[in-house]
């Protein structure tokens, strides 16, 4: 590999499905969107693999995540992982993106001394709704039209909202947990958050903590499937105020940051 620097809560069977893509594009204008989109995607991988590294993925089993094949990735992803990984998927009223944020304590971070409030909705984000705006400055507006329209819209994951009309509404969200048959060991969960207005999936996103060579801490891991995958890892950082921060200002490979992979 390379890289560089509802169903009803509660409900153990849970399947979170999406049959078709939303793209809405048939005939000659789906065939040319869908060869744009594949450009797109191929110069992408081809910059990734021009000033990435190749890695061995014995030798670096951290960044090991689900990764996605760009046909379709939507709110079906869990489903397939919970399948290819023979897990099982559940929804559940008060799940949090981080189970025990105590699963954090390291040298230089204490979750003791953040505030219960910001501590209670990582434990507990399911019970909470988001409200949102958006604004696209004018020089990248150009970039992320591509970006969305030709490969966001195809695969529906990262659909960024290309005016503050599209976010208006607000975006729905949803944790599900995946995990381990039999023992019951949480292995993934995942942060669906979609689009009000389009019901287009802004971000599928799948969280676990886990522990990196160059940091100190260990680390929330935020991991979005398309063809392939993007990865973020996030160092925990006290405030003086109680409140909690998540940096990516890793300064070399191993530490925290954005590590695209293929």
């Amino acid at each position: 590999m390379s890289a560089s620097a509802p169903t009803e809560p509660g409900n153990p069977n849970a399947t979170v499905v999406q049959a078709d893509s939303p793209s809405g594009k048939t005939g000659f204008t789906g065939a040319l969107y869908s060869v744009l989109g594949w450009l797109l995607e191929t110069a992408i991988e081809l910059l990734v693999r021009l000033t990435g590294r190749r890695v061995r993925r014995r030798d670096a089993l951290w960044l090991s995540c689900p990764l996605g094949d760009s046909v379709l990735i939507g709110t079906g992803i869990y489903e397939r992982i919970a399948r290819e990984e023979s897990l099982a998927l559940s929804l559940v009223p008060d799940a949090g993106l981080i189970a025990d944020f105590e699963a954090l304590r390291g040298p230089s971070f204490n979750p003791d001394t953040v505030h219960p409030r910001v501590r209670h909705f990582y434990e507990h984000a399911a019970q909470y709704q988001l409200e949102a705006w958006s604004e696209v400055a004018f020089v990248g507006r150009f970039f992320l039209w591509l970006l969305v329209e030709f490969i966001s819209r195809r695969m529906d994951q990262l659909n960024f909202p290309l005016s503050p009309l599209e976010m208006s509404r607000g975006m729905t969200s949803q944790i599900i947990q995946l995990r381990a048959r039999g023992s019951g060991q949480l292995v993934y969960t995942g942060w669906l958050r979609k689009l009000k207005s389009s019901g287009l999936v802004m971000f599928a996103g799948i969280y676990s903590v886990v522990r990196i060579p160059g940091e100190e801490n260990p680390c929330v891991k935020v991991t979005f499937p398309d063809r392939g995958s993007a990865n973020v890892y996030l160092r925990p950082v006290n405030h003086v105020d109680g409140s909690f921060g998540l940096q990516s200002r890793g300064a070399k490979f191993g530490s925290s940051g954005f590590y695209r992979l293929d």
